[in-house]
């Protein structure tokens, strides 16, 4: 009862800005998942995942590295009921954790790669974990695409995100990754295909040389792909106008 009563009051520290503060909320409620009942700890964990995301950008390695574990710990809880709700807040983690793969500090690195392994057990993703396992990280990035193909407007949206990134290896991971979620949109996703061609033009300036190559690579891996449409796919006048938005810039109306 005495653990419970100071969950809300710890599990509210976990929005301060103190970095202090937030290692200390992180190390006790990592301890304290651990001993609460079964009922508690499945309530707490859903409430947890939520709070513990935007905790993966922050500058500390140490904040980021101690939120990943502790998502890691999360996914372990076993679910009697909420089971829907959180099967839905574990697959919006995916792609953080799948970034965070790349983090410049290697600590933060490995503990994303037991959280995101962990994440495919809970799923029972079992082709997404051995690829996972067996550090084909990019075969799996393809294959959490198409796993997940009514999610690819939530991936596009979280990867233009960390485009702004502070650090290099995930802005990378984001260019790559954009350009593979454009491989995969399919009919209806016109307007999509423009943003992702735009966002990659503007890489192309980033301070990184190997960033702004790459984005220069993956805009023409999606020109080559868009070079022949199928007969059901978008009409040809799109290729058309995607095309000459490489060359010239895309139009603000057409985004």
């Amino acid at each position: 009862m005495l653990l419970q009563g100071l969950l809300p009051a710890v599990t509210q520290q976990l929005q301060d800005d103190d970095c202090d503060v937030l290692k200390a909320a992180l190390t006790i409620l990592s301890n304290v998942l651990g001993v609460l009942d079964r009922q508690t700890a499945g309530v707490t964990a859903l409430q947890l995942l939520k709070m513990l995301l935007p905790l993966f950008e922050n500058a500390s390695s140490c904040v980021r590295k101690l939120s990943i574990l502790l998502c890691r710990d999360v996914m372990r809880v076993p679910f009697r009921s909420h089971k829907k709700q959180m099967r839905k807040d574990v697959k919006r983690s995916l792609l953080p954790l799948f970034f965070h793969l790349h983090d410049s500090d290697s600590s933060v690195a490995q503990a994303s790669k037991e959280a995101v392994i962990e994440a495919a057990k809970f799923l029972r993703w079992q082709r997404f974990q051995k690829l996972l396992e067996t550090e084909q990280i990019w075969k799996a990035g393809k294959c959490m695409l198409k796993r997940s193909r009514s999610r690819l407007e939530d991936y596009l949206h979280q990867s233009l995100l960390y485009l702004q990134s502070p650090q290099e290896p995930l802005r990378e991971a984001a260019v790559r990754f954009i350009g593979l979620t454009g491989e995969q949109l399919k009919d209806g996703c016109k307007e999509k295909i423009l943003v992702i061609n735009e966002a990659l033009q503007n890489m192309e300036s980033d301070s990184s040389p190997l960033v702004s190559s790459l984005a220069l690579e993956m805009k023409q891996v999606l020109y080559d792909a868009c070079e022949e449409p199928p007969a059901s796919s978008f009409l040809p006048a799109l290729w058309r106008r995607l095309r000459r938005a490489g060359r010239r810039g895309i139009p603000n109306q057409l985004v």
